[in-house]
């Protein structure tokens, strides 16, 4: 069984550190790219927490990350984003 409290804390606190795609400068694609992916990371990591613990502090703004997470997945796929981050994979 997880520990969902010590995950979820990990992952709130993982969500404070993540870049903001409305601060990366649009004409840097490199830049975009990776804030892009590290947020499409980010949502299926709660995603796949959400599905172990569902009573998560964090099932709230799942389904607000849910979308978020397909509008990046739209917007990494039209400006032909390539995978740049090795490691978690969900």
């Amino acid at each position: 069984m997880a520990d969902c409290s010590s995950e979820a804390a990990r992952i709130k606190r993982a969500e404070d550190e993540l870049p903001r795609l409305d601060v990366a400068p649009p004409g840097d694609r490199t830049i975009v790219c990776i804030t892009l992916e590290t947020n499409l990371l980010f949502a299926k990591r709660l995603s796949a927490h959400l599905v172990q613990c569902p009573r998560s502090p964090l099932a709230r703004g799942g389904n607000a990350w849910s979308k978020t997470g397909r509008d990046y997945q739209t917007l990494y796929n039209s400006r032909g984003c390539k995978q740049t981050i090795k490691g978690y994979r969900g």
